[in-house]
């Protein structure tokens, strides 16, 4: 969607690339506001409303309801080729992409399903569809097969919960990732 960038390396850590199923648990099972927001959060969520005023809406993905996602979500469907009118320049700039790096994280409570960064989902049983099982894929919409056949997409998990993630790991990814430099660019962690 930002035609003048151009982009070698994608790197991202823990996205909800193939949706989400449910919203995040609250903290405490006895946060009553929590369960009403939830609930209520996850019966609107394909309202003008919430659609156009909660982001986070843009990556919910009901495996019981995805004739609603496909009508009423203006992003996710859009993005991953998933509607039947196809933007082909997505496809085109993932596969120009020199190198596709996807982390999720092996304890994620954030993100259901847990295979969601990799672009992965679940059917309405609740089972997992890891992205090669998947039409997106075998159909090569958004161009994830032609990264994985020419050698450029890895996909990585990282111990631990939602973008927990250490200043040693992080600077071991950026240099095997962004290789290193001859100049220094410090950068901070924040915990």
């Amino acid at each position: 969607r930002c035609p003048a960038i151009r982009a070698k390396v994608l790197v991202t850590f823990g996205a909800p690339h193939g949706g989400v199923a449910r919203i995040p648990e609250c903290a405490s099972s006895g946060d009553t506001l929590c369960q009403w927001m939830r609930q209520l959060a996850s019966k609107g969520v394909y309202s003008w409303y919430i659609r156009d005023h909660v982001i986070q809406a843009q990556y919910f993905k009901d495996p019981e309801r995805i004739d609603q996602y496909l009508q009423y979500n203006i992003f996710l469907p859009d993005i991953n080729g998933e509607l039947e009118e196809r933007n082909d320049v997505y496809r085109e700039r993932i596969l120009a992409l020199d190198k596709m790096v996807l982390f999720k994280f092996s304890e994620d409570k954030m993100i259901y399903p847990a295979t969601s960064p990799w672009f992965g989902f679940v059917d309405a049983d609740g089972n997992d569809i890891p992205v090669q099982n998947s039409t997106m894929y075998q159909e090569d919409w958004l161009g994830l097969r032609g990264l994985e056949e020419a050698g450029k997409l890895s996909m990585i998990s990282l111990d631990g919960p939602h973008m927990h993630i250490s200043e040693d790991v992080l600077r071991s990814i950026v240099a095997e990732h962004f290789g290193a430099s001859d100049k220094v660019v410090p950068f901070y962690v924040q915990n």
